[in-house]
């Protein structure tokens, strides 16, 4: 069930029997952005993070901030260009092959990326269109009032709602249902990591280097190897 910033807000005031004065929005607000914070950076990789950019070398050019790529740029997951996959290099191994000195330009084929600046090499002798795969950074939805939902699944919003119950309990001086809340928050969130980092049923298992698919033709199971 999607919730509004102003729908956790009084969820919170609700289990404690209090009003504004006694708990201010201001307040509520910092408790439900610290849960907010702590499931946005509990994966590195959510999946609903994910996103699309392109972005068009120019000739001479190697470096690029993540700005010329996208305002909302958090990590660079693969990069294609003319159908072609760009190989990640680390930055050690990229200033060996691509010196500041060097002034030599053809078709990036590689790419490295560090604070927050994407590197290619060789250096672009023209204009590519590049498609970056990789993942946004989180909206700060509380800074859009009361009306605003979080930038989560809709099954993520009670569980920010529950760390936020479980820090007005311990501002409230009652920290054993604060712990309860907390071990709630920590329970919820571990549930929601492991079934979105289950294996989908249909996509095939790797296993000592060995694709195997799972079929089931005419109601029964079997296991194809290649």
């Amino acid at each position: 069930m999607a919730l509004t910033l102003d729908a956790i807000r009084t969820f919170v005031r609700l289990h404690l029997d209090l009003d504004t004065e006694d708990l201010p929005d201001s307040l509520v607000d910092v408790f439900i952005r610290e849960g907010s914070k702590r499931i946005e950076k509990a994966s590195s990789r959510w999946p609903f993070y994910e996103k699309v950019w392109t972005v068009s070398t120019m000739a001479g050019q190697r470096s690029y901030p993540f700005t010329d790529i996208g305002t909302d740029v958090d990590q660079i997951a693969a990069i294609l260009r003319d159908d072609e996959t760009l190989h990640w290099v680390g930055n050690d191994l990229y200033s060996i092959l691509n010196p500041i000195d060097a002034t030599s330009q053809s078709k990036p084929v590689q790419y490295a990326w560090w604070n927050d600046t994407l590197y290619l090499t060789p250096t672009p002798d023209s204009a590519y269109t590049l498609t970056v795969f990789g993942y946004r950074d989180p909206i700060d939805w509380i800074a859009n009032g009361a009306g605003a939902q979080p930038d989560l699944p809709d099954e993520l919003h009670n569980t920010v709602a529950i760390w936020a119950l479980s820090k007005a309990y311990i501002q409230q001086e009652d920290p054993e249902m604060g712990s309860v809340y907390e071990r709630q928050f920590a329970d919820e969130l571990t549930e929601f990591k492991r079934r979105i980092t289950e294996t989908p049923h249909p996509q095939p298992l790797v296993l000592n280097g060995q694709a195997m698919s799972v079929m089931r033709p005419f109601g029964r199971m079997r296991f194809d190897w290649e």
